[in-house]
């Protein structure tokens, strides 16, 4: 069911396979949807996907997340639309951050890198909109990673250094302190924030990763696309209005062992 103190979301990260789930679930649940992407054909062919509804419902701006004028043209943009997010989608990343050198070494400006897209931009995206009195900020979800819980397998893979990168996990670990601090910091303007921290999704992976994952997770599976959007629409939810700080382990009860 639909947040009703909750019209509009503001999505980062939106056209990988999580973020189009969020979308699709978002606009499905009756949420208007404000995403970010630096890819203007992206942007357009998202759009054009929503353009059969009644009224307009998913606006994509194009905006590198890493830019300096980052929350000028985000502000631009709610201004000049009358549109302000009540809610906050944390899941922008940038996969050249988990390239490794030849040497099977994390170079330093991919750690900073990895360690920007999950921690200072959703930090200054969250204060950016909980200072902006039109937004009406609720709502924060961080989208991190059971490798921010737990330390990754090797086992699981063939070549473990480029497959699963040592800052990914340890930034999506800061990202999860991260939403423990804003919850703290905002509570008091009745801003809720938590995480969620998704297991491995199927579809890109070849048997033979497949068939090791499933003998490592307690449920013997990978989620599957169309459960991705469930933990968002319970933390927008008016049935979460007690959680705050919170992360919630969405993995088949992977981080379990």
């Amino acid at each position: 069911m639909k947040n009703n103190n909750i019209d509009t979301v503001l999505l980062t990260g939106a056209t990988g396979k999580i973020g189009k789930r969020l979308i699709d679930g978002l606009v499905n649940n009756g949420y208007s949807v404000i995403f970010t992407s630096r890819n203007s054909d992206k942007i357009r062919e998202i759009e054009a996907a929503y353009i059969t509804q009644k009224s307009p419902c998913v606006f994509g701006i194009a905006v590198d997340l890493e830019s300096n004028n980052l929350l000028d043209t985000l502000s631009a943009f709610f201004q000049k639309h009358d549109l302000y997010p009540q809610a906050l989608i944390n899941n922008a990343r940038n996969i050249d951050y988990l390239k490794i050198n030849e040497n099977a070494h994390t170079e330093i400006e991919n750690w900073l890198g990895e360690f920007k897209f999950a921690v200072t931009i959703p930090y200054e995206l969250t204060m950016f909109l909980a200072k902006e009195e039109k937004a009406n900020l609720q709502r924060v979800i961080n989208i991190a990673s059971m490798y921010g819980v737990v330390a990754p397998n090797l086992k699981l893979y063939d070549n473990p250094h480029q497959q699963s990168p040592i800052n990914y996990g340890t930034c999506k670990a800061a990202m999860l302190h991260l939403t423990k601090e804003l919850a703290v910091r905002l509570a008091k303007q009745n801003i809720q924030v938590n995480a969620v921290s998704y297991g491995g999704v199927e579809g890109r992976v070849n048997e033979s990763f497949l068939n090791r994952y499933q003998n490592l997770a307690p449920q013997g599976r990978m989620l599957n696309e169309n459960e991705l959007y469930a933990p968002i629409r319970f933390l927008l939810s008016e049935d979460c209005t007690a959680m705050t700080g919170h992360n919630l382990n969405y993995d088949g009860g992977w981080t379990l062992w």
